[in-house]
């Protein structure tokens, strides 16, 4: 025979492994790889086989085993001076350093594997380690460093026709201007991504649309988010992601009035994060308060790290409120509440509903709780001002209460 019996079988088993792996079914890829037991290989093959054992255990969060699999496969690869297999697996290696916060390994893992790809005229690998470079800059609060590589990463996608390649590069190059420049700097590097270099990926749109929506172009950013919606139906985006995007359609047809959608967009997020209960963002918190605007109140708040499900939630409540639906409001107001207790931002959701329903005893008491767990916020503070300005006085309970009403504080506004 010319092939040995256990080579030919093992041959095929890779073949369906790696179609395993590219088809992301990694527990069902990891469970092949581990009934192959020693298979006879040719060193290429082996290559080939470790990499993607790395990879499946990578992708079910393994790291550590996965670095293993990829330190064999860079081994093997070396030993039949494989280029394309050692760029690989020093990539994924530097992943998996990067991801344990071990910064230095994994840029010398980067920039080795860089070098392995210009080395290879591979102008993809070239354009991936820029972009991880950038990443890892990004993380060491190199903003410098970070820009110049992803700006090299952006012009090598371009050059190669992958405009989509270059999302991540886009969201934190936007992401370092608005933290040193501002919203408008911010948008000003999404519209050139999107119109200049092309890249309409739904991580993209969706940033976009978001500060847009903070500019106060709600137009716009309802057209950007609705490209942002129908990218994802290509891709089959994952749920969470599909979910925000649901969010900030909600979010802005609440904003330009548009009631019924906002409230079907709203309840589709609502929908999907069940399942993504912990998922968080920076998102926009609806704040009902449309008779207080002329007296400097905001008519929304951008909340850091919110919770997704909660303020979905939140904000469902708003735009219930606003369209008379006190019953189900309440409702959507203490699912809101129920999954968020220790942040502030549910108690000031919560007060505003309060008071523009008329009751000022309940929104007194949300607001006060809501300035208890953030002192330092001013919109709350100022909330609570409005309903009763003494609780921020510094008196005492058994004091006269500043209002002049002879009672003791704490039988009067300190109640």
């Amino acid at each position: 025979m010319s092939e040995n019996l256990t080579v030919l079988p093992a041959r095929e088993a890779l073949q369906e492994i790696e179609s395993l792996v590219q088809s992301e079914a990694f527990t069902q890829a990891l469970e092949r790889l581990q009934s192959l037991g020693r298979p006879e290989l040719e060193p290429a093959e082996s290559v080939r086989l470790h990499h993607l054992h790395g990879v499946a255990l990578a992708r079910l969060g393994r790291g550590l085993e996965a670095a293993g699999r990829f330190r064999k496969s860079l081994e093997a690869a070396e030993g039949c001076q494989d280029q394309i297999g050692q760029a690989r697996a020093t990539e994924e290696l530097g992943a998996i350093h990067h991801q344990e916060r071990r910064l230095a390994e994994a840029q010398n893992h980067y920039e080795r594997a860089l070098r392995l790809w210009v080395r290879l005229d591979d102008r993809e690998g070239e354009a991936r380690n820029h972009r991880n470079l950038g990443n890892l800059f990004a993380d060491f609060n190199d903003q410098v460093r970070a820009s110049e590589a992803y700006e090299k990463s952006r012009a090598l996608y371009v050059d190669i026709g992958q405009p989509d390649e270059m999302a991540a590069s886009v969201i934190h190059a936007a992401s370092l201007r608005y933290q040193s420049e501002g919203l408008d700097a911010a948008v000003e590097e999404y519209a050139r991504g999107m119109d200049q270099d092309g890249c309409r990926h739904h991580l993209v749109t969706n940033n976009y649309g978001f500060l847009l929506m903070l500019q106060g172009q709600f137009d716009r950013a309802l057209e950007v988010l609705r490209q942002a919606r129908q990218d994802m139906d290509t891709r089959k985006a994952a749920e969470d992601d599909l979910a925000l995007v649901h969010l900030n359609l909600g979010l802005v047809h609440a904003m330009r009035g548009d009631l019924d959608p906002a409230e079907q967009h709203l309840r589709q997020s609502a929908e999907l994060l069940e399942r993504h209960p912990e998922a968080r963002a920076v998102e926009i918190l609806l704040l009902v308060n449309d008779k207080w605007h002329a007296q400097g109140f905001k008519p929304h708040l951008v909340v850091d790290n919110g919770q997704k499900r909660a303020l979905t939630h939140l904000n469902l409540a708003a735009v219930l409120t606003r369209a008379g639906r006190a019953e189900e409001a309440h409702e959507q107001l203490r699912i809101g509440q129920e999954l968020e207790r220790s942040a502030a931002y549910p108690f000031l959701a919560a007060g505003w509903i309060h008071l523009t329903e008329g009751n000022e005893k309940a929104a007194t008491e949300a607001f006060r709780r809501a300035h208890g767990m953030a002192p330092d916020n001013e919109e709350s503070r100022r909330a609570l001002d409005l309903v009763n300005p003494y609780l921020t006085m510094k008196v005492g309970r058994n004091d006269p209460c500043p209002c002049g009403s002879g009672k003791k504080f704490k039988k009067c506004h300190g109640a």
